[in-house]
């Protein structure tokens, strides 16, 4: 791993060597979760009636232990740290960072591919910087949401190369959606309703690879209509912004963060156009 100064992150810009920090640390909290896939796991239930398991658990202790070295003055929200009561007031935070360390535990509990490990940062509230890491694809996706591109490392590549999503075909747009949260009478009668683009297909996926699917060009639009929260959706946030899209609520408001006790997001729409 990249030696980094310790520094307050407010104080510093993002370069390479804090991103490959970032990057390298992702990927060590993947292995970590590989070390417990298609195993015996033992399964917990959250008081909010999600699932966890100790891969969750090993692995955001990796990600914390390097932004607090990385960064020992900004504050750290966190999916587990959120569960064992042990946060900041992230509604009064303006800069801090935003982690899910298994996004998917579902898809991980029954030995699909597509989970993640989610990194943000959020400045004044709004996502500024976002990195997925796929740990059983060995993909690797970031980006900032104020520059023109996102970038990706697929398996077996050692460098990183830069991603724009694409235009809507003229055959029509495609549509993503959650597999375990698919509600596709909901789905449908949206789409029905919706006259800026028709629809070409529709794909499935789990986790927040869905804004990757879409930062790669390979869907365009993702309405959600089930629960979540913050931490699944800040990293593809910045992501998405990054090659031009957004995420906003049904109601057409830009999707905030911050907004709650309980990290919950309203139900939302990712887009790959505005």
């Amino acid at each position: 791993m990249t030696a980094i100064r310790k520094t307050d992150l407010k104080m510093i810009e993002f370069t390479q060597d804090v991103i490959n920090t970032i990057v390298d640390t992702a990927v060590e909290a993947g292995e970590v979760t590989l070390e417990y896939f298609r195993s015996d796991v033992a399964i917990h239930i959250k008081d909010n009636n999600s699932p966890v398991t100790v891969a969750d658990q090993k692995a955001e202790k990796v990600i914390l232990k390097m932004l607090r070295e990385l960064t020992p003055d900004v504050p750290i929200v966190a999916e587990e740290e959120a569960a064992a009561g042990r946060l900041p007031d992230h509604t009064k935070l303006n800069d801090f960072w935003l982690i899910d360390p298994l996004d998917g535990t579902k898809e991980f509990i029954k030995g699909r591919p597509e989970y993640t490990v989610n990194i943000a940062y959020m400045r004044d509230r709004k996502p500024y910087f976002g990195l997925i890491y796929v740990p059983v694809l060995k993909e690797c996706f970031y980006g900032f949401s104020h520059h023109d591109n996102a970038w990706q490392r697929l398996e077996g590549e050692s460098n990183f190369s830069a991603i724009r999503g694409r235009d809507v075909p003229k055959e029509g747009m495609t549509v993503v959606s959650s597999i375990n949260h698919n509600n596709p009478d909901k789905l449908m009668a949206y789409l029905s309703n919706y006259t800026d683009h028709k629809v070409n297909d529709i794909r499935s996926y789990g986790s927040a690879l869905k804004f990757c699917r879409m930062a790669q060009g390979y869907a365009d639009f993702y309405p959600r209509f089930a629960p979540t929260s913050e931490w699944d959706t800040a990293a593809g946030h910045a992501i998405l912004q990054a090659i031009g899209g957004e995420v906003t609520t049904h109601e057409g408001e830009v999707l905030g963060y911050a907004k709650r006790a309980d990290f919950l997001n309203p139900l939302f729409i990712a887009r790959t156009f505005k």
